[in-house]
């Protein structure tokens, strides 16, 4: 399924690097992007400012980039993968570590960092668990089911 990412708003520099209002918070994710119907694969991606800077492949210069794409505000898709959820989503789901099931979402607070609060089984209390690689293994939504890695020292900080 292929979702609206960013707008290409201008050009960067002379090699056709697009300048892009994300819409996304991450852009490592994706692989292929599809503008105008076409599909280009992402070579590689910067930040700068509150902007995006993509370098797409068969791009090779301004001058192409300008031809290709003469209209500012062209909307960029990707393919959403299972990886991008909303917080709501994750509300209601199974916290599981190991196979014990630590307690339930009760909400997902993303700003300034994204943090899952569980109501844990064994206290009744809540838990902030950083929403990051190193503590989600995988997040099971047809099963509403997050698998975790949480370290005994985060465990204690609710006990």
């Amino acid at each position: 399924m292929f979702q609206v990412v960013g707008k290409i708003i201008g050009f960067h520099g002379l090699k056709g690097e697009l300048k892009v209002y994300p819409l996304v918070d991450e852009f490592q994710d994706f692989n292929e992007l599809r503008i105008n119907g076409n599909i280009y694969k992402l070579e590689s991606f910067r930040y700068h400012k509150n902007l995006v800077l993509l370098k797409l492949s068969g791009i090779v210069d301004l001058t192409h980039a300008e031809s290709i794409f003469k209209e500012k505000n062209i909307e960029i898709e990707a393919e959403l993968r299972d990886l991008i959820w909303q917080g709501d989503d994750l509300k209601g789901m199974s916290l599981v570590d190991s196979s014990t099931e630590l307690g339930l979402v009760t909400s997902f607070i993303d700003k300034p960092q994204a943090l899952l609060v569980v109501k844990l089984n064994s206290n009744n209390r809540e838990l902030l668990v950083p929403f990051v690689d190193e503590y989600i293994i995988e997040v099971d939504t047809a099963k509403g089911i997050i698998h975790a890695c949480i370290p005994d020292d985060l465990l204690e900080l609710a006990s």
